[in-house]
């Protein structure tokens, strides 16, 4: 009687699974229903408006003056045509909805193939929540989105005929690629798929199928049916270029580096980890059982997962079901002499706790608690996230009928070329773009700002002031430009003689303060400055319920820039909301507002602030020193204080990182360098210590040598960076560069660099 109960209750666990899995479809709904926010957006709207008015496809580029002649090969034409007949239809809303009835079935069909491999519901749901969690960053409206539709698609088809010898549905592989071949440049992937799974079946029967070959065949064949012919079957190799360590793409677009070049991990990054280590933890432990084909598959799409963080969707969608049954097999292996009792136990435990993450999860993502946490720019909702995406910059241009050339950041172009009558300067097409002009924009970063605007005649420069940080100083230096607009994440300036009619306008755009607004009382003030900050549990429990704002953040961004700008009044005035709109918990604000306190001479304020950050680092010596400073009160010699004490601070970091890197913390150490280099752009030190953690522990030669290249611009006398970036050279096989570099260094008297010379003299 005790073992029918207890098979009972088996089973009722086993039941409780299902249901979990539909709380899983309801956390898919949620992660994958969300404002429209990447930035490819635009180009792809802006090209299928053109085809469907043109009723062609175009042949070169479409939306830049810069380089109108080169040759545009849109393999995305039909996605692109898709998105822009729904928009029109449903407008941005609709195109919501679509990733989030593409990602809901995308996952569906997961489940379907893991539960075809005999994989239980107890060991499916908690791997389809660890790839969620690892997918979601992809979770956007790009091609590749399809492409992992088509991918999981072919392998059930695939699957299908290798254990059940379906035959019919072979001919579905071809009317595939037909559709992935003119929507997405990934469509090789497929033949990858097919590939692994006709060296399986010769290896199992000992002789060709010529059935799968046959139908193989046909799906590369008729991958020639795009607009392009040949040059279109063949145009993907010319992409896998941008995952070469020397192409410049690689080095400079985040989603081209590697998982551990990231300078900050998050839950993705860490779960991501965690399933490549768990996936090959099983396929080794099962490895007999493993057909060739799930080998091969599993070792081609690990590669691309250690090539690039945009390719660690491809390696879970692909292993996930191989993944799921090698551990169900390690399970039953060793389950076999645990109690029933003990099983059923270990499973409500299980469920419990997938049930508590689950439940812990759709709150916080429905208020961007989740996101906001994990550095995300995402929000869940339906529809265009106007605060992310360059509306009111365009929206501003289009109202004032500036129509002039525009030099633009990369990741506004696609947004320009969609709202704007003219063509821009730059889009993130990097196939279209070309090496030549994105490096003319990379050397626009390291001072050639002026150059760039002067050789395009440009009249109007639109960027993304806190990516393009480098570019503000620059432009704010050149007496030749002035600004007209500004918001919490654009700004756009003008050439003198152009719009000179038009007044700088700046505002928050979700509580649309304009300038002329009246600034604090000294009283408020006082009540902004002495709040006390919110404790981190409260912190934690209100992203259960309390909607997350970004109007401190880009309250913040704005008054840095005003800042730079040196309008203390109105920079004062957005600190303060940002620290009222934070509860006081924005530290690094406290130095933004000493620092102009000590310029405007208000001691009591500059003290306040001081205080504040002692709260928060009771230890740092600095802030004592300048607390003691500010109540003496002797203004004439506090000029530049507080940016002093920002030295100070990078200092501070720079020695920290001369620690962790003796005690072997090389990731540590590259951080501490990170914050002393962000403190204080011109810590040349910092950067060359970088570079040397660069070269010699990480072998990353390319990076280093841009860290290198920074270090001697800041110190053009810099010996050691000379002798760095030569070493870092030599092993890029630029012999000549080497040595030019390290007789510099030697000319500066470093004895090292001499060795070398002579070691390495042809």
């Amino acid at each position: 009687m005790n073992a029918i109960s207890q098979k009972g209750r088996e089973e009722s666990l086993s039941s409780a699974w299902i249901v979990l899995l539909g709380g899983l479809l309801i956390l898919t709904v949620i992660f994958s229903l969300r404002l429209l926010s990447d930035p490819d957006l635009g180009f792809h709207l802006n090209a299928g408006r053109w085809i469907i008015n043109h009723l062609s496809i175009p042949q070169t580029d479409i939306a830049t003056f810069s380089v109108p002649n080169h040759e545009y090969i849109d393999l995305h034409w039909l996605f692109q045509v898709g998105i822009y007949i729904i928009y029109l239809l449903t407008g941005y809303p609709g195109l919501s909805i679509l990733v989030c009835i593409v990602v809901c079935t995308l996952f569906f069909l997961l489940a379907r193939r893991m539960v075809s491999t005999s994989t239980p519901y107890r060991l499916v749901t908690p791997l389809l929540l660890l790839a969620l969690v690892i997918m979601e960053p992809r979770f956007i409206l790009r091609p590749e989105l399809f492409t992992y539709l088509f991918i999981t698609l072919n392998l059930i088809i695939l699957d299908n005929y290798y254990f059940q010898k379906k035959r019919k549905s072979l001919y579905i592989l071809p009317i595939i690629m037909l559709v992935w071949c003119n929507m997405e440049g990934l469509f090789m992937l497929g033949f990858s798929l097919i590939g692994a799974y006709f060296i399986s079946i010769w290896i199992r029967d000992r002789k060709p199928d010529l059935r799968l070959l046959g139908w193989g065949t046909a799906t590369v064949l008729i991958c020639m049916v795009n607009p392009y012919g040949i040059r279109g079957l063949f145009f993907p190799f010319d992409l896998l270029t941008r995952f070469q360590t020397s192409n410049i793409f690689h080095e400079h677009i985040k989603e081209f580096q590697t998982l551990f070049q990231l300078d900050a991990w998050t839950v993705k990054e860490y779960a991501s980890l965690f399933y490549l280590i768990l996936s090959a933890g099983g396929i080794l432990i099962t490895f007999k059982q493993r057909k060739p084909h799930e080998l091969i598959l599993w070792v081609v799409y690990a590669v691309l997962f250690l090539l690039a963080i945009r390719n660690i969707p491809l390696f879970v969608i692909v292993t996930l079901p191989i993944t799921g049954l090698s551990l169900w097999e390690i399970i039953g292996k060793v389950s076999r002499n645990v109690p029933l009792k003990t099983r059923i136990g270990v499973g409500v435990i299980s469920a419990l706790s997938l049930l508590l993450i689950i439940m812990t999860l759709i709150p916080r993502l429905i208020t961007n608690t989740y996101y906001s946490n994990n550095l995300s720019y995402n929000k869940t909702g339906a529809g265009l996230d106007q605060l992310q995406l360059p509306e009111g910059a365009t929206d501003f241009l289009l109202e004032n009928h500036l129509e002039g050339r525009i030099i633009n950041s990369l990741s506004y172009g696609g947004w320009l070329s969609w709202k704007l009558p003219v063509p821009i300067f730059i889009d993130a097409r990097l196939e279209v773009i070309g090496e030549e002009l994105y490096t003319e924009v990379a050397e626009s970063w390291q001072g050639g700002l002026g150059a760039l605007l002067k050789k395009y005649n440009a009249d109007l420069l639109v960027y993304d002031y806190v990516r393009y940080f480098s570019w503000t100083p620059q432009i704010l230096a050149n007496p030749g430009w002035h600004p007209i607009y500004l918001d919490g994440q654009s700004a756009i300036f003008a050439r003198e003689g152009y719009a000179d009619k038009i007044p700088f306008q700046y505002s928050d755009d979700q509580s649309h303060q304009a300038i002329g607004k009246p600034l604090f009382t000294s009283k408020e003030k006082l009540m902004i400055l002495t709040q006390a900050g919110t404790p981190r549990f409260s912190l934690w429990l209100q992203g259960f319920y309390k909607k997350h704002s970004t109007s401190s953040s880009r309250n913040q961004n704005i008054a840095s820039f005003l800042l730079q700008m040196k309008n203390y009044p109105e920079a004062e005035r957005y600190f303060l909301q940002t620290l009222k709109l934070s509860c006081g918990s924005a530290v690094s604000v406290y130095y933004a507002l000493a620092d102009i306190y000590m310029e405007m001479g208000e001691m009591n304020l500059a003290g306040l602030c001081y205080k504040r950050i002692l709260e928060a680092d009771p230890t740092n010596t600095t802030v004592q020193q300048a607390l003691v400073i500010a109540s003496k009160k002797p203004v004439k010699n506090l000029k530049g204080f507080a940016n002093c004490l920002a030295d100070a601070e990078a200092t501070k970091h720079f020695n920290n990182g001369n620690i962790k890197y003796k005690e072997g913390d090389i990731k540590g150490a590259l951080e501490e360098y990170s914050i002393a280099i962000r403190l204080n752009p011109a810590h040349s030190k910092a950067y060359l210590n970088r570079a040397y953690i660069e070269a010699v522990e990480l072998q990353e030669f390319e990076i280093a040598v841009s860290d290198f290249d920074t270090a001697i611009t800041l110190d053009p006398d810099f010996a050691d960076a000379y002798l760095g970036r030569g070493s870092s050279r030599y092993n890029l096989q630029d012999i000549d560069g080497a040595m030019e570099d390290w007789k510099k260094a030697e000319s500066l008297g470093n004895g090292q660099a001499e060795k070398l010379i002579h070691q390495h003299q042809r």
